[in-house]
């Protein structure tokens, strides 16, 4: 798995010239260690931030897989790339206002799965909070937290500005940070930024 987050590139796009030589590394090293068909995952982050250089590299580094797909000696000759992009935009929209371009879109747009926000699925919101929770109690080796009744609504209430990896980095910072397992709202509370004011994560004071 190679994964990009597109917000964080320049107006150049450069770093997809990167992405490509990787892919290219990934392939001679599947021929190196005998496997002469390695499939391999593009993971493009908010695709929709991508700037005009960056995506005309993109479209460009697609359309040069596509095309070397009968070349024994290419990169697809050794590495079959699966794509998937992922976005909280709407790409038609952005399509439609010239800020995306058409030809990556419809590259990019195979099969379409439209997610919900996390704050318009709220079953799912606890049990996931509950998955990350222990995870984290695993990875650092310590008893799992979790949540009282009042903090559970409190996290059902929360907006939830920045979906999933928002609640799993609120799940990994009171893991880490809290020496009591039980956590109260109140508690909870000081890790949940006002969405209406920033997406940053929260800061925690002594």
């Amino acid at each position: 798995l190679l994964s990009i987050d597109c917000s964080l590139f320049d107006a150049s796009g450069g770093n997809l010239l990167q992405a490509s030589a990787l892919l290219n590394k990934v392939s001679a090293l599947a021929e190196t260690v005998g496997d002469d068909h390695l499939s391999s995952t593009l993971l493009l982050e908010n695709i929709s931030d991508l700037p005009p250089g960056g995506q005309t590299q993109l479209r460009s580094l697609l359309e040069t897989l596509e095309d070397n797909d009968n070349d024994a000696g290419s990169l697809e000759g050794a590495l079959t790339l699966n794509v998937v992009a992922l976005t909280s935009h709407d790409l038609r929209s952005e399509v439609e206002s010239g800020r995306f371009r058409e030809d990556l879109y419809y590259r990019l747009s195979t099969v379409e799965i439209n997610i919900p926000p996390l704050r318009e699925r709220k079953d799912d919101i606890h049990l996931l909070f509950r998955k990350f929770a222990s995870d984290f109690g695993q990875k650092y080796k310590m008893p799992t937290i979790r949540l009282e009744d009042d903090a559970i609504q409190l996290l059902l209430k929360y907006r939830w500005p920045g979906n999933i990896r928002q609640l799993r980095n609120i799940a990994e910072q009171v893991s880490v940070l809290e020496e009591s397992r039980n956590i109260s709202a109140y508690t909870l509370n000081g890790y949940l930024p006002n969405a209406n004011n920033s997406n940053l994560p929260a800061v925690i004071s002594n």
